[in-house]
């Protein structure tokens, strides 16, 4: 299979992406809050991809939510994560799927069900492109939170003290089961 040149940089396969300013950059950086080194190797692209797909709004309430995801306490990769998923799903889905993932993430780590987050992150991109619609998302969140909620274990009381024996299977259970409504992205990495 040949790969156009304009999908061929530096041996990955990317989109032509519109290059953003030091000024433009710097700017971005301000608004997200999350200070791991890491990140300074991968905002670059991030945001460009987010330039492309998203309006100035959209690219507000990306940097929310991860910045909200930074407040979460679980390290570096479900930042990422979100950074390189959710600039996509919200181009197909809506811009509202930023906030509102970024929302279910936050819920998450409000419960016992912390170390599901990143499971639930790494398969959010593929749950969105397979259910196809904000709505579908929007359910699919709505299950895991409750299955989450009723599923959780407590052993002094009302609150949920102990996680979800599912609460990581749920996010590979929807990647299998969902159909795909979409196709593959152009910017996968080879």
């Amino acid at each position: 299979m040949s790969i156009p040149a304009e999908f061929r940089q530096a041996g990955r396969v990317t989109p032509n992406y519109p290059e953003l300013s030091e000024e433009e950059l710097a700017y971005y950086r301000s608004l997200l809050n999350c200070n791991f080194e890491q990140l300074d190797n991968v905002f670059e692209d991030c945001m460009r991809e987010a330039k492309a797909l998203l309006s100035e709004e959209g690219i507000k309430a990306y940097l929310d939510g991860a910045s909200l995801i930074t407040m979460t306490g679980r390290g570096f990769d479900p930042i990422l994560t979100y950074l390189e998923e959710m600039p996509q799903i919200a181009h197909d889905l809506g811009e509202e799927t930023l906030e509102m993932v970024a929302q279910s993430v936050w819920r998450i780590t409000r419960t016992p069900n912390g170390k599901a987050i990143p499971a639930f992150l790494q398969t959010i991109g593929e749950a969105a492109r397979r259910l196809g619609s904000k709505e579908s998302l929007q359910q699919y969140l709505e299950l895991a939170h409750d299955m989450m909620e009723k599923t959780a274990k407590s052993i002094h009381g009302f609150h949920a003290t102990q996680p979800s024996p599912g609460a990581i299977d749920l996010a590979g259970v929807v990647v299998t089961v969902a159909p795909s409504t979409t196709r593959a992205r152009p910017h996968a990495k080879l």
